[in-house]
């Protein structure tokens, strides 16, 4: 794929690990699957704890 000059001089500010852990909160949220994760015991704290896996930052306690 070709670019051009100007694509390749853009620097970007978002990461992809933080737009990938934002998505999971819009797929969530858009879906209404929170209800259903909860049936697997999947609530608040294990999203969260999924997020930090994704973008590699350590959980709060």
């Amino acid at each position: 794929m070709k670019t051009s000059n100007d694509q390749r001089n853009v620097k970007t500010a978002w990461k992809h690990e933080m737009v990938s852990a934002n998505m999971l909160d819009y797929l969530i949220e858009e879906n209404n699957l929170l209800p259903i994760l909860k049936k697997f015991g999947i609530g608040y704290k294990e999203i969260e704890l999924i997020k930090n896996y994704i973008t590699g930052t350590q959980p709060s306690n």
